[in-house]
Formats: structure tokens, C-alpha cells, sequence
């Protein structure tokens, strides 16, 4: 997850059509990243059913400046009012839930593109560049 956007009904047709545009221009700057997916963790989303996201953390050396190149094509639609954990969620569960997982062995994984998943949409951009 490098940003959430909230509750995908607030967005318009504009924001979409925005979120597009920053997506191709991030994909076109950087090149496929490699990364390894680290140690498990939890944290509490903002819905309405107390989940807590289950994560695998992400290392990528460029992953930060991706993100912030992301959130700066998007302000006065994303409010950047936070700091940034990389993450890949692996599944939601219940506060009182055990871990799906207990044991992890880091995985060396290398992303070719970024998915943009909103509002029903979802679209791939691939990562071309030379970041």
C-alpha cells in the first residue's frame, strides 16, 4: 500500500481521472523495484469493524520517494498527514483473531508495476523508467 485514498464514493470523476495520470507518471519514472518482504505486523484500519490489517513489511531502498512523488502529483486529494510504513496486507482480521501466521521467512520479491485498486477500478501501470 503506498496510499489510501479513503471511502471511494467521496471520489469524482476528476479524481479519478487525476489518480490515472500520476499513476502513468510514477510507473514512467521508475524502474522495477526489488524488495524483500520482511516481518509480520498489525495495525487498526479506520473501518467501521474494527479490522486490523495483517501485513508483511516491504523493503525497497526507493519506495519512499516513489510514494512521495505519488503523493505530490495528487495534493488537495490525498492529505499526506502521515508517516509511511511499507507494507504489503495480507489479510484483514479481528482484533481478538490470532495471526493467520505464525512463522515468516523474508521473501526477496521484485515489483514490475503499480496497481491502482479504487473504486472498482483496477489498473496496472508498468514500471518503465529509470529510477
Amino acid at each position: 500500500t503506498l496510499l489510501y485514498f479513503g471511502n471511494a464514493s467521496d471520489k469524482t470523476e476528476g479524481d479519478l481521472q487525476k489518480l490515472d495520470i500520476a499513476c502513468e507518471k510514477v510507473a514512467s519514472a521508475f524502474a522495477p523495484l526489488n524488495a524483500n518482504l520482511g516481518g509480520l505486523g498489525r495495525f487498526y484500519t479506520k473501518d467501521s469493524d474494527d479490522n486490523q490489517a495483517f501485513y508483511a513489511s516491504v523493503d525497497a531502498p526507493s519506495l519512499p520517494d516513489m510514494r512521495q512523488m505519488l503523493a505530490n502529483s495528487l495534493i488537495g486529494m490525498y492529505a499526506n498527514n502521515h508517516g509511511f510504513s511499507p507494507h504489503m496486507t495480507l489479510k484483514y482480521v479481528k482484533e481478538d483473531e490470532d495471526n493467520p501466521i505464525s512463522k515468516w521467512t523474508p521473501i526477496d520479491v521484485k515489483f514490475n508495476a503499480l496497481h491502482l485498486m479504487i473504486a472498482g477500478i483496477e489498473k496496472t501501470y508498468p514500471f518503465t523508467g529509470e529510477l
